[in-house]
């Protein structure tokens, strides 16, 4: 099995198995992978392209999480196997990993269930040089929204420290990145600050969000420290339709990156885990979509 179409009403969304034919990289958490969204018709969902400055597709696409930090391949020596959170055992080359590397690694043994409407993903990780977890997670329809699901509790000797973030690959109808768009991002406390980023081309903030400049040319990104909890944490919306799509998260972020391109919009969410051995954490994301 290598895809599973959930159903709600007016709302579909394709989720990727673990070690399907589709993703077999590194970088992005192979539970819990959504890789398209539809709804009323509208899709909202695009697949990660190559970019003009040179950067190669890590072939991310749609609503795909990943535990970011190097905490467990620093713990190992070169030639030793360390535990990737999300993705499964690698090899320490000389090189520190990257999120273009293309390494071989062993996958974790997820077990997966799905329904109508949910998929469910139980993952137990072998103990490598004290780091091991147990994780589920949940992707549920309910009507105009996706919900994600995900308990962590740190089964190992060592205490885990990383964040988890989704990489929304979104856009609203396929219609490209432009004036045309608006990012609200209540969480943020100065969006304009991000005018400052070295990064950020087309990127334009102002006390609510962010605006898009002329033409996409280059891919823009800029990250902040500075946010706050709020009942939503972004909303992305276009001037000459009625589609949209907001997350709401159940934390408090620990920071808040707006990257994109000419072809897609992505308001990345980090949330900080610090868990000491036997400790666990639950947290939710809440997508809505209007169209």
């Amino acid at each position: 099995m290598n895809t599973v179409m959930l159903r709600d009403g007016d709302l579909r969304a394709r989720i990727l198995a673990p070690e399907n034919s589709r993703y077999k990289r590194t970088r992005f958490n192979h539970s819990g992978f959504i890789a398209d969204v539809w709804y009323a018709g509208t899709r909202f969902t695009q697949y990660e392209r190559n970019q003009n400055d040179g950067f190669i597709s890590t072939d991310g696409c749609g609503l795909c999480s990943s535990y970011d930090g190097d905490q467990t391949m620093r713990d190992a020596r070169v030639g030793e196997w360390y535990l990737k959170p999300g993705v499964g055992l690698i090899r320490r080359e000389e090189k520190d990993w990257g999120i273009c590397d293309w390494p071989a690694y062993q996958p974790l043994d997820t077990r997966m269930e799905a329904e109508e409407r949910a998929a469910y993903f139980e993952t137990d990780t072998p103990n490598v040089n004290g780091y091991a977890y147990h994780e589920e997670r949940r992707v549920r329809l309910e009507g105009d929204q996706i919900r994600l699901e995900v308990l962590l509790r740190n089964t190992g000797e060592k205490p885990l420290i990383m964040e988890d973030y989704c990489h929304n690959f979104i856009s609203l109808g396929d219609a490209e990145i432009g004036p045309a768009y608006r990012l609200d991002v209540p969480a943020m406390r100065r969006p304009q600050e991000l005018n400052d980023s070295p990064l950020a081309n087309a990127l334009t903030g102002d006390e609510k969000g962010f605006t898009f400049s002329g033409e996409i040319l280059k891919a823009f990104y800029g990250k902040t420290f500075d946010v706050t909890s709020a009942p939503v944490t972004w909303k992305m919306t276009h001037r000459d339709m009625t589609a949209f799509v907001q997350e709401a998260d159940s934390f408090t972020p620990g920071r808040i990156a707006v990257w994109g391109d000419y072809y897609v919009l992505s308001c990345e969410v980090f949330m900080p885990i610090d868990l000491a051995p036997g400790g666990e954490v639950r947290f939710t994301r809440t997508w809505t979509f209007g169209a």
